[in-house]
């Protein structure tokens, strides 16, 4: 499982998430949220505290790039990545997007 320390945070995704959009799972100390990052918004929450959820979504909005990076070069941007899992979902590139 693919994990980027950001600010004491565990920002991670899991080989079964290929099916989904690009998301991280922000872990610490127990607590975890989801993250989208096309566009940043909260999925859930479990156990932080509002202060702690605002800063990890700054994390998150200021990191962006490098986590979008780390998905796609784990699960490729239209089909099989590193990982060798096919994504679900296929999308076409939008402006802004980022390709290495």
């Amino acid at each position: 499982m693919p994990t980027t320390v950001i600010g004491g945070y565990k920002f991670r995704f899991y080989s079964s998430d290929a099916v989904e959009p690009p998301h991280m799972h922000v872990i610490r100390g127990g607590k975890v949220a989801k993250i989208w990052l096309e566009p940043i918004a909260v999925e859930y929450n479990r156990g932080y505290n509002q202060a702690e959820l605002n800063r990890i979504v700054r994390l998150a909005e200021a990191n962006r790039e490098k986590l979008l990076i780390k998905w796609y070069e784990y699960f490729g941007l239209y089909g099989e990545g590193k990982s060798g899992v096919a994504r679900g979902k296929r999308r076409a590139l939008c402006k802004g997007d980022v390709v290495h």
